[in-house]
């Protein structure tokens, strides 16, 4: 759907930017989902939004989990579950003993997967081929990132230091993670398919993590800049971009989804952190685009799924509570970076905001510019 010249993409980018800057309109529900009883966070979602990460018992004890609907179910073993596929496979991490070991959960089945020689390893990340990323520590004690596929394990090696891990694939294979260079920093590295890790570079400190990446290849993480501030990022064979904070000094990327837009966590000029979305230029305070009698604070966003559902951590009543989010608001299009996935009936607010993208494109940009101006004065 096209209005006046009004690209879909652009449209819910300017009724975001009204809900964002009047709190007038709902942009996102918060799904509760759930826990074993403690907290719980949820750490990567799937495109059907079966989200995995971990939940903590009432004793403490932290279990993969995995989440449906608002049902938490333990995976079977201590430790985190840090990736989902579209078939539901999981990947993850299981501590047992003093141990660390990647493995992968498929159906109640958890296989662990082949080391590097030394004793432990860890799985962040599996794509739609079941190829698993992470790190595996070799026989000399340190650890390097490692591709599981098919069996086996790959060792990507490193930037020139002794240590690497990877953080994300992608469904062709393209891997993003951080490794140690030569002379002690760090910073972010992509990998092809095939071929060596190559660095992607800082904004302008000695550091960069690299956090994750979707299918066209783009990679999002925090790196320093000259100041000694961890700020997000986005890095295309274009080069790398800063993606500001929400006032306060540092900020954090950890998803991307197919249509580039960008989850992380930010903090704010009074110190608090929280989740963020960044779309077309434009970063987003989460807790924004919430109904203004939400309780929650969404303190941090790790997850964004191809129909725009966001997967992180919300705080109600002093929990920290694995949620989601789900776009409310429709006429996005399939070309949307954030799809509506429910409309509610819209109110006075919202109307008058539609009304005025549909009129015409021009002062929707003017509105963006100013937002624009208004977070670059604030870094």
């Amino acid at each position: 759907m096209v209005c006046f010249g009004v690209s879909p993409k652009r449209l819910f980018l300017a009724l975001l930017v009204c809900a964002f800057g009047a709190r007038a309109s709902t942009v996102y529900a918060i799904k509760d989902l759930g826990g074993l009883g403690g907290n719980s966070a949820a750490l990567a979602l799937n495109n059907s939004g079966l989200a995995v990460g971990y939940s903590t018992s009432a004793l403490g004890d932290m279990n993969a989990t995995s989440f449906s609907g608002q049902s938490a179910s333990s995976l079977g073993f201590e430790g985190q579950a840090t990736g989902v596929n579209n078939s539901g496979v999981v990947a993850g991490t299981s501590w047992s003993g003093g141990q660390a070991q990647a493995v992968t959960s498929n159906n109640g089945h958890t296989t662990a997967l082949a080391g590097l020689g030394g004793s432990d390893s860890y799985a962040s990340s599996i794509n739609a081929s079941g190829q698993v990323a992470g790190s595996a520590m070799l026989s000399s004690g340190t650890a390097h990132a490692a591709v599981w596929s098919n069996g086996h394990v790959a060792d990507l090696g490193t930037l020139g230091g002794d240590w690497s891990a990877a953080m994300a694939i992608n469904s062709s294979g393209q891997t993003v993670g951080t490794s140690q260079m030569g002379d002690g920093a760090f910073e972010a590295f992509f990998a092809p398919g095939s071929g060596s890790m190559r660095a992607i570079g800082t904004l302008g400190g000695r550091f960069s993590y690299g956090m994750g990446i979707n299918d066209s290849g783009e990679v999002v993480g925090s790196a320093q800049t000259a100041a000694g501030y961890s700020h997000a990022f986005s890095w295309t064979e274009s080069g790398l971009r800063d993606l500001g904070t929400l006032g306060g000094t540092q900020s954090y990327a950890y998803g991307v989804n197919n249509a580039g837009a960008v989850v992380g966590y930010s903090y704010t000029d009074r110190g608090s952190s929280h989740g963020f979305v960044y779309v077309d230029g434009v970063m987003l305070d989460l807790n924004n685009l919430l109904p203004i009698s939400s309780d929650w604070t969404i303190s941090q966003a790790f997850a964004i799924n191809n129909s725009g559902v966001i997967a992180g951590i919300g705080i109600s009543n002093g929990m920290e509570h694995a949620i989601e989010l789900l776009p409310q608001l429709s006429g996005a299009g399939a070309n949307s970076p954030i799809q509506g996935t429910a409309t509610p009936e819209p109110g006075v607010s919202s109307l008058l905001c539609l009304g005025t993208v549909l009129i015409g494109s021009s002062r929707f940009l003017t509105r963006l510019s100013q937002l624009r101006s208004e977070r670059e004065r604030s870094h």
